[in-house]
């Protein structure tokens, strides 16, 4: 969701937020403009072993009326079963963003900026 928000959200958000290295896979915040904006580009986020070894999710935004960033799905299980479904889950993800995004009334390209 922070990936659909304006330059200044996005640097006010980094430059408070504790980045805590869960596992050897958590996120660094140097790396996290280049995670957003690729995030914004895809509309689709895969987090492997992010928080919890083992346990990974794929994650797709959903817009209101306005076009903001209202909401996200998000799809979670184990890391060996997402690994090979990735592009299947992220698929399905995608398309419930914006089947989401449609009741939420959002009537542009999904995702915006497509």
């Amino acid at each position: 969701m922070l990936a659909f928000r304006d330059d200044a959200a996005q640097k006010a958000y980094l430059n408070q937020a504790d980045f805590i290295g869960f596992t050897a896979e958590t996120s660094v915040k140097e790396a996290m403009p280049a995670l957003l904006a690729a995030a914004r580009n895809e509309a689709l986020v895969y987090d492997r072993n992010g928080m919890i070894d083992g346990a990974s999710g794929i994650a797709s935004p959903a817009f209101d009326a306005q076009g903001a960033v209202h909401c996200a799905v998000s799809v979670a299980g184990p890391t060996d079963r997402m690994d090979a479904e990735r592009a299947r889950f992220g698929a399905l993800v995608l398309q419930a963003g914006e089947r989401i995004s449609r009741i939420l009334g959002y009537a542009g390209d999904y995702p915006p900026g497509a």
